[in-house]
């Protein structure tokens, strides 16, 4: 599989992931606020999380579907994007458990 078919799933992936988060926050929330929480980590692990990876790992293929030129910056919001899912991965549980002590 070259890096251009790479490319072109993680681009499927987001979406598919977007709207998958969306369908399982309004069925599974009962409310406003649990929707929230459900839909969060799904867009920011779609969206941060895949653009990241394709643009640590796939940069040049990404730049090249899209047009743009390889650059200093791409690299660089590729690893600021690659951090944010980790961030939510950690500090969401924590701030959930902090806020409701009898779920632990």
């Amino acid at each position: 599989m070259n890096k251009k078919k790479i490319c072109h799933a993680l681009e499927v992936s987001r979406w598919i992931g977007v709207v998958l988060g969306f369908q399982l926050a309004f069925l599974k929330g009962a409310n406003p606020h649990e929707q929230l929480h459900i839909l969060t980590p799904w867009i920011v692990i779609s969206l941060a999380g895949l653009t990241g990876i394709e643009s640590l790992f796939f940069g040049k293929a990404a730049s090249e579907i899209t047009g743009y030129t390889p650059s200093a910056y791409q690299r660089q919001s590729g690893m600021s994007h690659k951090k944010k899912p980790r961030q939510q991965g950690v500090v969401g549980p924590l701030k959930f458990f902090m806020r409701n002590p009898a779920s632990v």
